[in-house]
């Protein structure tokens, strides 16, 4: 799981039928006092969620509150015609297509920057009155020449509608300029992350006549007086 140094009762994971997915590290990405980055290996058509653990209490600014939660985040919901629907997290095959009609879009930018990523951002809020309802969101195919090379296998869909209970939203205010806990996670293939050096990759198999005797196994042995017949 991941956890800031500052805020150690945070814990945030992303979770795989039950299961917490194992995070990686990369010398490349630097952890600061509020912002920490880790590496996941996402699998196509695979459900996920969010899980964030307040594990000491501190969900309210005020010292004297204290409620230890846990706050599970499985996909998005929305309201439409009067009915609610949640469609939930997975990640998918990143669909690149020849038609690059979204290099005029003025979303472009924010959207390739969140590419390939989760990130999760934890602020102080003052809740208000109740707002309006959230509608439904889609995701946009994304353009070779936007992509430009980059290096992203995965992106995020919203798969399986199905009816869920119905729900209130509230509109909040912000109580800092910036949030103070930011958790981000960089999801690949895991042909990726081999190619990125997160994780190892696969040892190249040492040829037989190159390996000692005393190491081969029968089959070996006997595989490889084959080779040597046939190379003579």
């Amino acid at each position: 799981m991941a956890v800031l140094e500052d805020q150690p009762g945070l814990e945030v994971d992303v979770v795989v039928d039950g299961t917490t997915l194992t995070e990686f590290n990369s010398d490349e990405d630097e952890t600061t006092v509020n912002t920490i980055t880790k590496y996941i290996v996402a699998r196509s058509g695979t459900n996920f969620e969010v899980r964030c653990r307040f594990t000491t209490g501190r969900i309210f600014k005020k010292p004297n509150l204290a409620h230890e939660t846990t706050t599970i985040m499985s996909g998005a919901r929305y309201e439409e015609g009067g009915h609610f629907f949640l469609e939930k997290f997975a990640f998918s095959q990143l669909d690149i297509t020849d038609n690059d009609h979204t290099l005029d879009c003025k979303n472009l930018t924010q959207t390739l920057s969140a590419l390939g990523q989760l990130e999760i951002r934890v602020w102080w809020i003052s809740v208000g009155r109740r707002g309006k309802n959230r509608e439904k969101i889609n995701v946009q195919d994304i353009g070779k020449k936007a992509l430009k090379g980059r290096a992203v296998s995965h992106n995020m869909s919203l798969q399986n509608r199905e009816a869920t209970k119905a729900f209130k939203t509230s509109n909040t205010t912000y109580l800092e300029k910036d949030p103070f806990a930011t958790f981000v996670f960089k999801y690949r293939s895991t042909d990726a992350l081999k190619a990125l050096y997160i994780i190892p990759r696969s040892p190249t198999p040492v040829a037989l006549e190159n390996r000692p005797i005393d190491v081969l196994t029968p089959e070996e042995m006997r595989a490889s007086k084959t080779t040597t017949c046939i190379t003579k």
